[in-house]
């Protein structure tokens, strides 16, 4: 059997297991209790920013650059 829809999950469990020992390490520091508050400020901001709008970055990503590239291609060859 082949099929380019087979992902392995046991690579994986390693890194499941790193992120679910590891939180009980990163949720005792005080700048992690900020963050998951969403006390951010400055750059720490925009992932907070982004994370709360995921749906409108996913939708909105690929025509953005699409335009971007457009142009600039446009730009480029005159």
């Amino acid at each position: 059997f082949f099929s380019t829809d087979y992902f392995s999950l046991i690579p994986w469990w390693f890194l499941y297991l790193c992120g679910y020992f590891l939180y009980g390490v990163w949720k005792g520091s005080a700048e992690s209790g900020k963050a998951l508050r969403g006390e951010t400020a400055g750059l720490a901001a925009i992932p907070a920013w982004i994370g709360r709008h995921a749906l409108l970055v996913y939708v909105l990503h690929q025509p953005l650059l699409m335009l971007f590239f457009t142009v600039g291609t446009k730009l480029l060859h005159t």
